[in-house]
């Protein structure tokens, strides 16, 4: 069990020094101190007419910190959702008939 653990901090290292987090971490700071592209996304949620957001939307992902950072998100998101599968897999005690 220890050796599951160790692997699992091992992992959470691996991570956190990885270029992905770097990446996300950076555009995440860059967006942050974007006063133009921090209103253009509370607009964005502010707003109920979906030709509007669509539009406001299409100004976001004009941001290349912006593009950087969803890529990042998207990516980090797809390895937790199979390292949650993986896990479901091993842990899954329903009795499928």
């Amino acid at each position: 069990m220890s050796k599951i653990i160790d692997s699992t901090y091992n992992l959470l290292d691996t991570l956190d020094n990885s270029n992905l987090i770097k990446e996300l971490t950076i555009s995440k700071e860059k967006l942050l101190k974007d006063k133009n592209i921090l209103s253009l996304i509370n607009k964005y949620n502010n707003e109920i007419n979906n030709d509007k957001k669509i539009l406001l939307k299409k100004e976001i992902y004009k941001d290349i910190n912006y593009q950087k950072y969803i890529n990042a998100y998207n990516e980090l998101s797809l390895i937790v959702l199979k390292i949650n599968n993986k896990y479901h897999s091993y842990t899954n005690t329903k009795d499928i008939n």
